[in-house]
């Protein structure tokens, strides 16, 4: 029934979604994306100077910086970036997903700006860079090594690895890997997409962004 509405609508041209049961999915047309997610990286060069660095909860920045959020996020698109315009949307779905995994973010407020944020920050086993928007490769390396050395603050330097959601946006795997003491990039299958309407060469490359991990889902875009 869910296929057929979509179909006929004329209003949908792709539908990805995540799932724990992919035959299931892959029975009705929908394929798995073997996305690279988590990137483990082990960090050896941390700063403990670094100790000045503003993080506030999901709900804090959402009260007072929900349209700057916004705008950031919108501001430098990754490939295929799922919408999350109207502010609405961001500030209700998105909102309460971050809150789940009690989020905390960091915003630079320079000229060129970012932010980035840590998904379950106190929890020694499950913590990750869950999300992070930068304008180019020099704020995306200074946000990603600001939730690094958060992260390992918060374990009482007792961690050397973080984990990333995924890829980063400016810098290849072999740059990543120069950038890092050490680099393992596992794969996730749980992200699958179904054609609805486009042409078959425009959805092989909206899979390759995914699959190369030029495009990203964060996981507070999923439904």
């Amino acid at each position: 029934m869910a296929i057929e509405k979509m179909e006929q609508s004329g209003e949908f041209d792709v539908s990805i979604l995540r799932t724990g049961i992919p035959k299931h999915y892959s029975i009705l047309g929908w394929e798995s994306l073997s996305m690279p997610t988590p990137v483990i990286m082990e960090w050896k060069n941390f700063d403990p100077t670094i100790s000045n660095i503003k993080w506030r909860s999901a709900s804090e920045v959402f009260s007072s910086d929900r349209e700057l959020l916004l705008e950031l996020h919108t501001s430098n698109p990754r490939e295929y970036q799922f919408d999350r315009s109207p502010s609405t949307m961001f500030e209700h779905w998105i909102d309460w997903q971050w809150q789940q995994n009690n989020a905390i973010v960091h915003i630079c407020h320079e000229v060129e700006a970012g932010y980035v944020m840590i998904s379950k920050p106190d929890n020694v086993n499950d913590v990750y860079v869950s999300e992070w928007r930068a304008p180019n490769i020099d704020v995306e390396r200074k946000l990603l090594k600001l939730a690094a050395e958060e992260i390992r603050r918060r374990q009482h330097q007792q961690t050397n690895v973080v984990r990333f959601h995924g890829l980063p946006q400016y810098m290849s795997v072999d740059e990543l890997k120069r950038w890092g003491d050490a680099v393992q990039i596992q794969t996730n299958e749980r992200t699958m997409i179904r054609n609805i309407r486009l042409p078959t060469e425009t959805i092989e490359k909206i899979k390759t962004a995914y699959i190369e991990g030029s495009a990203a889902f964060w996981p507070a875009d999923f439904f």
